[in-house]
């Protein structure tokens, strides 16, 4: 049996990333796994790159804010959020910096004889797809339909759900993002026993304010809507 700790989208949220910390203290996961999106939106990016990096066994891949860090934000009629991506680059240690290059898109794990493909979101041409809002299973399977595995792990959206056909989908839900779950952190623990499937997902609640604060303390860009709509308490 193995069990695997899995988040997504922590969203340079350090208040959320300590749950993590706890819960690996706790549990005692085999395997750490997070699809991507560790920094941008929240002003914390260093203090959680930080500290994942000091874990066993984690894995993460790049997601679409690893790449705005790495490639750049192209949009002119969202110049502020422009302002906001490079402050993350400006202000990123740069210890950081080969850790986020280096990431792949993609990582292929073979668990309890189960293939597993920990991703950010379905690609195409090199690219991230729209967000499939209308999340049927018919419609998930489409999209990762490239993708060769009995469970394929993923985020993006910041919802959260599951689906078991032929394939297993897990989206974890926002760990950072407080929109959706207000006051709550979400994550899941994926086990996988003599073939068997179990996910359970978790929230769990906490304190957002000190990552509010510190926007205004440091005055970030694009601040007034991303509390608005990101970090909700």
């Amino acid at each position: 049996m193995k069990r695997i700790l899995i988040f997504t989208d922590a969203h340079g949220n350090y208040e959320s990333i300590k749950i993590i910390d706890k819960m690996i203290k706790k549990l005692k996961p085999d395997y750490i796994f997070s699809a991507g999106d560790l920094i941008g939106i929240g002003p914390s990016h260093n203090e959680v790159l930080d500290l994942v990096t000091k874990w066993d066994n984690f894995f993460t891949v790049k997601g679409n804010h690893e790449r705005y860090y790495t490639d750049g934000f192209h949009n002119p009629l969202a110049a502020l959020e422009g302002e906001f991506h490079d402050w993350v680059r400006n202000t990123m240690n740069k210890k950081h910096d080969s850790f986020i290059r280096n990431l792949e898109y993609e990582k292929t794990f073979t668990i309890e004889g189960k293939k597993i493909v920990l991703t950010h979101y379905a690609r195409t041409n090199n690219k991230f797809t729209t967000i499939e809002n209308d999340r049927t299973p018919e419609k998930i399977s489409k999209i990762f339909e490239y993708i060769d595995a009995d469970i394929i792990i993923f985020g993006h959206d910041h919802n959260g759900y599951i689906y078991k056909g032929d394939k297993t989908f897990i989206n974890v839900g926002t760990l950072g993002c407080t929109n959706l779950n207000i006051g709550k952190a979400k994550f899941g623990i994926l086990t996988i026993d003599n073939g068997n499937i179990d996910y359970e997902s978790i929230l769990i609640d906490y304190d957002v304010t000190p990552e509010i604060n510190k926007m205004d303390e440091l005055n970030v860009p694009d601040k007034e809507l991303i509390k608005r709509i990101f970090l909700k308490k």
